[in-house]
Formats: C-alpha cells, structure tokens, sequence
C-alpha cells in the first residue's frame, strides 16, 4: 500500500514550491533520504524539478518521476503558504509534508503532529555499526 506524501520548499515569500511522492513517505524512508542527501537548496532545487514523483531516492537519477513516464501536468507546482500547500497533499491523500526551511526539513503527518527528523536512526550510523 502506498503512503503519499508531499514534498515542498519554503519560499523568501512564504510560498512554497511543492511536489507529490507516492511511494514510502513515512519519515522512516522518505524523511530519512530528504535529510541524508537533500541538505542545500540547489539539491532540493533538483528534487522539485523532476516533478512529482512515483518513489525518491538517494540518487536524484535514480528518482522515478511520473514525467520520466511522459506523463503531463506533474511538475512542481506553487503554493501561496503552508495552509495551501497542507489542504492540497490533503486532497491527494498525503499522509506526510516535508518542508524544507532555508538550512533543514520540516515534517507533519496528515493530523499536523510534527516529526523531529533528526532523531530517526541514521543508514550511516547503522552502517559504521
């Protein structure tokens, strides 16, 4: 089963420029690749350009975006604040938000219960371990 989830940036206007993920969005997965390897704006910058996107990944090459599929309409869109960009994942059935705020990642669930991201036990630690 799928966990939605909508990914976006915080604007100097307080816009946001936002994507949607179908695949693994849960802070588990998707939290813990946007904090691992989407650390600058020019990286999320590169995220958002795919589009919205069927899975994320590590690799931005190895992200699926429904435009690499030569699906039409699924580029990053423009949301006038955080409310707007909340109700729209709301009607796609988001389950997560990630917001990146200038220098780190923000993340409510559907309810707006806010995650801490960065106590979400980290692949490299694991992997030193």
């Amino acid at each position: 089963m799928a966990t939605r989830s909508f990914i976006g940036k915080l604007n100097k206007d307080d816009s946001i420029t936002g994507i949607f993920c179908y695949w693994d969005g849960y802070p588990e997965h998707a939290g813990r690749i946007l904090i691992d390897n989407y650390l600058t704006e020019q990286q999320v910058d590169q995220l958002l350009a795919l589009g919205d996107l069927s899975s994320i990944d590590p690799a931005l090459d190895k992200c699926e975006s429904y435009s690499s599929r030569g699906e039409k309409g699924v580029e990053a869109k423009s949301y006038k604040d955080l409310q707007d960009f909340y109700e729209a994942g709301r009607g796609a059935w988001a389950e997560y938000f990630y917001v990146f705020n200038y220098d780190f990642w923000a993340c409510w669930d559907s309810n707006m219960k806010r995650f801490d991201l960065n106590t979400l036990d980290s692949e490299k630690d694991e992997e030193a371990a």
